[in-house]
């Protein structure tokens, strides 16, 4: 029977009272139960900071941390990791959801396979936690050079074994830091591997960094050309080639929404 490492689960968190303790709870209804939850408040102007501190009082599990002054999710990502502990590493913002089985799954996963990197399907929900009927395809194996045509992983459905690849942290980008903070993984990895199962919620805001389409291409861009070296004519070509893919994507989810809705 496989072992039950601990893995470390790094949350960002700012202004996010209304759906903070829904998070937490998802990570409380884990059916592995060998995890430590490092919760970094960025100086939030609401209760996202009271709410945490309650969580860590009632599961020693969970730890909060609080940044000095605003920061950005990069620093408060990369804060988390150098105080994470466990052998894996996941990572699930203040606003999503994972399904109770989803560490169980991919840990078993990893230890069968393994494999140092593992992802998932993963389904997007609304503002108001209505589920959109949109998932989120994957490929079965991802590299470091197929990473540069699409962002495939869900930063919240990934989980990456540190022992094998040393803890890894992401530069600051703005709107695309988690972009560049995998990346920076897949440089590490040898065996990646995609679960077909949908083992999380992606909540989309309608006024999220998400909608923010021009600065997102800005954003990609300079990962791709400043942080990840490559060069201008490459980083356009992966730029364009990602934008196809989501643009196809899109419409693909769109018409199969409209299906799922007549049948």
């Amino acid at each position: 029977m496989p072992d039950m490492p601990l893995v470390s689960i790094i949350t960002p968190c700012f202004n996010c009272e209304k759906y903070l303790l829904q998070t937490i709870n998802s990570v409380l209804a884990q059916t592995y139960k060998n995890w430590e939850m490092i919760i970094v408040d960025d100086c939030s102007t609401d209760a996202s900071y009271s709410i945490a501190l309650e969580a860590s009082k009632q599961d020693s599990r969970i730890r909060v941390y609080k940044n000095g002054c605003n920061k950005g999710a990069c620093y408060s990502r990369n804060f988390a990791t150098e105080k994470a502990k466990g052998k894996y590493i996941a990572f699930l913002d203040s606003d999503d959801i994972w399904y109770a089985e989803k560490l169980q799954i991919q840990i078993d996963f990893m230890q069968t396979h393994n494999c140092d990197f593992s992802f998932s399907e993963y389904e997007l929900i609304d503002s108001e936690s209505k589920p959109l009927n949109i998932k989120a395809k994957i490929v079965n194996h991802l590299s470091y050079k197929k990473n540069l045509f699409h962002n495939f992983p869900g930063c919240l459905t990934i989980v990456y074994d540190c022992e094998k690849t040393g803890k890894v942290y992401g530069n600051k980008t703005g709107n695309a830091d988690d972009y560049d903070l995998v990346l920076n993984i897949l440089k590490k990895t040898t065996n990646t591997m995609g679960i077909s199962r949908i083992l999380a919620q992606y909540r989309r805001h309608n006024k999220s960094i998400s909608y923010k389409r021009m600065s997102m291409v800005k954003e990609h861009f300079y990962v791709l050309h400043n942080l990840q070296k490559q060069s201008f004519l490459a980083s356009i070509f992966f730029l364009c080639t990602h934008t196809a893919i989501i643009y196809l994507y899109k419409m693909t989810a769109i018409s199969k929404s409209k299906v799922d809705k007549t049948t």
